[in-house]
């Protein structure tokens, strides 16, 4: 295989795992899986969510924690995603927009939407979500 085609497949490859994190951070933090979610996170991951930032896993967990406390039901819709895998194949970027519903556990409902800006990495050859930054366009409770 020509080198030009192993770094094509490579970058191919390296989208489609950036595109797998954005969805499995979504499913864990819906459905209530504390593994799946952690799983997208870099050794080092900052996430910045609500204009607080939580550094490293103990953190973006405690976060979690608390957001699972406070919600009976929870639902993300990610789209417009946009993948650029930077040229030494370490390292990409993604933005995409987001939409979610929530009902807290005192029965109102919110609505948020936003556009998400991630950082991602290739740790141990397995690719890692190293920053999300959280902008909210609007937010709408009843």
């Amino acid at each position: 295989m020509s080198a030009d085609i192993q770094r094509r497949l490579a970058r191919v490859e390296a989208e489609l795992a950036v595109r797998t994190l954005i969805a499995d951070y979504a499913i864990g933090l819906d459905a209530q899986q504390a593994d799946r979610f952690m799983s997208v996170w870099s050794a080092d991951a900052v996430w910045v969510n609500g204009g607080t930032e939580y550094r490293g896993a103990e953190a973006i967990r405690a976060e979690l924690d608390r957001q699972w406390q406070n919600r009976s039901l929870v639902h993300h819709w990610t789209t417009n995603t946009t993948v650029e895998v930077d040229e030494d194949g370490r390292s990409a970027r993604s933005i995409s927009d987001v939409h979610v519903k929530a009902v807290a556990t005192d029965g109102s409902v919110s609505e948020v939407g936003g556009r998400y800006r991630d950082d991602f990495v290739l740790e141990d050859r397995r690719w890692r979500m190293s920053r999300r930054e959280v902008d909210v366009t609007f937010r709408h409770h009843r």
